[in-house]
């Protein structure tokens, strides 16, 4: 019996009594108030807290996948944008991604229309990377990065509540969240910070032990 039934079972029995005359009916009702904080107390726990690698994903190509696909890595996530004034940050990130894949650091790019500035087909989102500024980082589908619609993955991202760390909802295309090996979210950069930043870098390196 879960602790919701349990706590439903307890008010409805004390309810009944309430309708009895009995003295030792009345005894056993007021003994009910004593028990119920202790079953909440022993009653396990519903669900464990979320985290980073329980979100399942699909990529640009239409493949699924685990966010724990990249369990030990450190993860760099980002909402990206084809006509974007950021746009040119693209060639940062594959520069970056160039130099970090091989210690162990991944960059996640997330399409995304919320600001307005994305193609309208996974396709074209694949085709414009690859041909201008051949990204061969993982590139996921199209999602919304707020609003109603906004992904989970986001809202694990952008909410202290579920994240444990900070509130970091996205201002525009092109932030970053920054991920240490143990899934814990570590940092943001700002839509407007290059991923050369050197507070960033710094960051990443000492993530990364260089």
């Amino acid at each position: 019996m879960t602790i919701i039934n349990q706590y439903e079972w307890i008010t409805a029995l004390v309810t009944f009594i309430s309708k009895k005359k009995s003295s030792w009916l009345r005894q056993l009702s007021q003994a009910s108030f004593v028990l119920m904080p202790i079953l909440f107390l022993l009653a396990p726990a519903q669900t464990a807290n979320t985290t980073i690698y329980d979100f399942q994903l699909t990529d640009i190509d239409g493949r699924s996948v685990n966010m724990s696909d990249y369990k030990g890595k450190v993860i760099i996530v980002v909402n990206v944008a084809s006509n974007s004034p950021l746009t040119p940050q693209y060639a940062s990130l594959e520069k970056f991604y160039n130099e970090y894949s091989g210690k162990g650091v991944v960059i996640l790019g997330f399409p995304s229309n919320s600001y307005k500035n994305e193609l309208e087909t996974d396709k074209d989102i694949r085709s414009f990377c690859r041909s201008k500024y051949r990204v061969s980082f993982p590139m996921f589908s199209k999602v919304e990065v707020k609003g109603g619609s906004q992904h989970p993955l986001f809202k694990f991202l952008s909410s202290k509540s579920m994240n444990g760390v900070m509130d970091a909802p996205t201002k525009m295309d092109f932030q970053k969240y920054i991920i240490d090996r143990s899934g814990k979210l570590i940092m943001t950069l700002e839509p407007n910070q290059d991923i050369y930043d050197g507070d960033a870098i710094a960051q990443i390196n000492q993530l990364v032990g260089a």
